[in-house]
C-alpha cells in the first residue's frame, strides 16, 4: 500500500503545475500548490494519529483510502485555479497517515531488529513507488487529466481492499485518553519501581525551556542554518516548472523524466555518501561540518547553472541529479550527523524533532516567496536560492572552528524547588513520541526519506519508545501519535532540569501539546 501510494502522489506531482499552467495561473498561483499539500498534512497528521487511538488504525486507513480516491474524483472536475488549489489542500488531509503507518508497524513488529526491517521495506516501497509514478504519468500523458484521475481512484480502492483482506487490528481503542480503565490498565503494565517519581512542575513556561535549551550559540546557528536552506530550496522549488516550461521547453514528459531523475539519483547518492560519512572514505577525513559546507556550495552552484546556461535542454536534468543526488543528500547526512556531534543525548531528540518542523516550515514558506520573485524577473527566485546557499555554506564555516562542549544549563530557581518538593506518587500512562510530521513530496523524496531514517537510528529515545510501546501492548492499551516537535521540546527541557538538580534521577513529564494530548510518559 505504500508503494501504490507512493505511485499514486508521484503520477499526480509532474502534472498539477501544468495543468495549472493551462488554467491560467500565474507562478505565483503554481508556487502554492506544493505549500497547500504540507500545510494540510503538517496540521491534520496529529489529528488522524489521535483518531486511530480511538477508533483503532485499520479503520482509519481504511477510511482514509477511501477519502484519497474521493480527493481524486474532486480533482478531475476541478476547472479554474482557486479549486485546484482547494483540492490539492484535501488531498493533503487525506495523506496525512504517516503517524497511523508507523504506530501499526510498531505494533506489529515483535521486536525492535523487525521494526528495523519493516522501516527499511518501507524505504524500498516508497522508493519503487516514487520512480513508478512519473513513469506512469509519462505513459498515460497523451490521456485527459480526469482519465488520469480516475485510475487513481482505483489505486486508492484496491488500496481499501488490501487493507480490510491483510491488516489486523493489534491495538485495542482507548477508553478515553487518560480516562479510568486506560490507565488502570496502563498501571498494571507498569514496573512498580517506575510508578513512584517525583513530579515535575506544570508551570515552567515554553520560553524557558527554550531558552534553557537552546541557549547555545552553535546549537541556535545549527537551526538557522537548516531553516535557511530549507528556505533556500522552496524558493527555487515553487516555480521551477514554470521556469523550466518558459526557458528549457519542459512539458508534462519532460516533468515526468526530471521526478525520475531526481529520484532515481537520490537513491544512488544516499547509498554512496552515508558510508563515506559514517565509514571510511574521504567525505569522513573532512568531518560533518565540512560535508555541510561542500552541499550547500555545491546546492548554489547548481542552482545558479540555470541562470548562466538559460535554454539547454539537458540541463534541468543534470540539475536534479547535482541537487537531489550529491548536493542535497552531502548537506542533510552531514547536518544529522553534526547534530549528533554537538547535541547530548538529552537534547538531541529535541533537535531532531525541530530540524523536521522547521523543514517544514521551510519549504511551505519558501515557494510563495519565490512565485513573486518570479513575478519581477524570472531568473530571481534562483539567483535568490543561490545566495541563501551560498549564505549557509558561510554559516557553516563560522562553525567550523566551534569546538565548545555542552555546558550544564542553569534550572530556573522556583522549578528546581517545586521538583524537589514534589514527591506523590502518580500513574504514569506511556505514551511514546512518533516522528509524524510528513516528508515532503519533491525531487529530493528519496534523500529526505533516507535522511528521516538515519534520524529515527540516531535518536536516543527510539529504543525507549519501543520498549515502553510494547509494554503498553502488554496492558491492552493504545498508543497516541502526535507531531514530535514541541513535545521533544518540553522533553529535553525537563531533563534537563533534572541533570541540573544533581543525581541520576528520573523525571517524569506531564504537558499538553497537540489534539486532546491529555498523557504522562516517563523517562529515564
Amino acid at each position: 500500500t505504500n508503494m501504490l501510494g507512493a505511485m499514486a502522489t508521484f503520477t499526480v506531482l509532474p502534472t498539477l503545475p501544468f495543468l495549472a499552467m493551462r488554467m491560467g495561473a500565474s507562478a505565483f498561483s503554481v508556487s502554492l500548490l506544493g505549500p497547500a499539500f504540507y500545510v494540510a498534512q503538517m496540521f491534520c497528521c496529529a489529528l488522524v494519529g489521535a483518531l486511530s487511538d480511538r477508533v483503532g488504525r485499520k479503520r482509519v486507513l481504511v477510511m482514509a483510502s477511501f477519502l484519497q480516491a474521493g480527493a481524486n474524483l474532486l480533482l478531475s472536475k476541478v476547472d479554474s485555479v482557486p479549486t485546484l488549489l482547494l483540492a490539492n489542500f484535501f488531498r493533503g488531509m487525506t495523506l496525512s497517515i504517516s503517524p497511523v503507518e508507523m504506530a501499526y508497524m510498531m505494533e506489529a513488529s515483535e521486536s525492535e531488529e523487525q521494526l528495523g526491517k519493516f522501516l527499511v521495506l518501507q524505504r524500498f516501497a516508497l522508493h519503487i513507488g516514487a520512480l513508478g509514478g512519473p513513469m506512469v504519468a509519462r505513459i498515460m500523458s497523451h490521456q485527459s487529466f480526469e482519465f488520469l484521475c480516475r485510475g487513481l481512484c482505483a489505486i486508492n480502492l484496491l488500496n481499501v481492499l488490501i487493507y480490510m483482506a491483510f491488516l489486523r487490528d493489534t491495538s485495542k481503542p482507548l477508553d478515553g485518553v487518560g480516562g479510568p480503565a486506560s490507565r488502570m490498565a496502563s498501571r498494571d503494565a507498569t514496573p512498580t519501581s517506575m510508578r513512584s517519581m517525583p513530579t515535575t512542575p506544570r508551570n515552567i513556561s515554553i520560553v524557558d525551556s527554550i531558552v534553557r535549551v537552546f541557549g547555545q550559540r552553535s546549537r541556535a546557528t545549527l537551526l538557522l542554518c537548516w531553516f535557511a536552506s530549507a528556505v533556500s530550496g522552496g524558493v527555487c522549488d515553487g516555480p521551477e516548472m514554470v521556469l523550466f516550461r518558459d526557458h528549457f521547453g519542459f512539458g508534462v514528459r519532460q516533468s515526468c523524466d526530471f521526478y525520475m531523475m531526481g529520484t532515481l539519483s537520490g537513491i544512488i547518492g544516499t547509498s554512496l555518501v552515508h558510508p563515506l560519512i559514517h565509514g571510511i572514505g574521504p567525505l569522513k577525513g573532512l568531518g560533518p561540518h565540512a560535508v555541510c559546507v561542500l552541499g550547500a556550495v555545491g546546492s548554489s552552484l547548481s542552482t545558479f547553472s540555470l541562470v548562466l546556461l538559460p535554454g539547454v535542454p539537458w540541463l534541468p536534468y543534470l540539475y536534479a541529479v547535482c541537487m537531489s543526488g550529491l548536493s542535497n543528500t552531502m548537506f542533510s547526512l552531514g547536518f544529522v550527523h553534526l547534530l549528533q556531534k554537538k547535541c547530548s543525548r538529552s537534547t538531541l531528540g529535541s533537535f531532531l524533532g525541530l530540524t523536521t518542523a522547521l523543514g517544514s516550515a521551510g519549504v511551505t514558506v519558501g515557494p510563495p516567496i519565490g512565485g513573486v520573485a518570479y513575478g519581477m524577473n524570472n531568473f530571481a527566485p534562483p539567483m535568490i536560492t543561490t545566495v541563501l546557499y551560498m549564505t549557509t555554506a558561510v554559516l557553516f564555516m563560522y562553525l567550523l572552528g566551534d569546538h565548545d562542549h555542552e555546558k550544564a544549563i542553569p534550572a530556573h530557581p522556583s522549578a528546581l524547588a517545586a521538583l524537589q518538593e514534589a514527591g506523590e506518587e502518580e500513574e504514569v500512562i506511556y505514551m511514546p513520541t512518533l516522528l509524524s510530521q510528513p516528508v515532503m513530496v519533491d525531487k529530493n523524496f528519496a534523500t529526505r526519506i533516507f535522511v528521516n531514517e538515519v534520524a529515527q537510528d540516531m535518536d536516543p529515545d527510539l529504543l525507549a519508545a519501543y520498549q515502553a510501546y510494547q509494554l503498553q501492548l502488554g496492558g491492552a492499551t493504545g498508543i497516541r501519535c502526535f507531531s514530535v516537535a514541541g513535545d521533544r521540546l518540553v522533553d529535553s527541557a525537563l531533563r534537563s532540569i533534572r541533570t541540573d538538580a544533581g543525581g541520576p534521577g528520573r523525571v517524569r513529564r506531564s504537558q499538553t501539546m497537540g489534539v486532546d494530548a491529555k498523557f504522562h510518559m516517563h523517562q529515564e
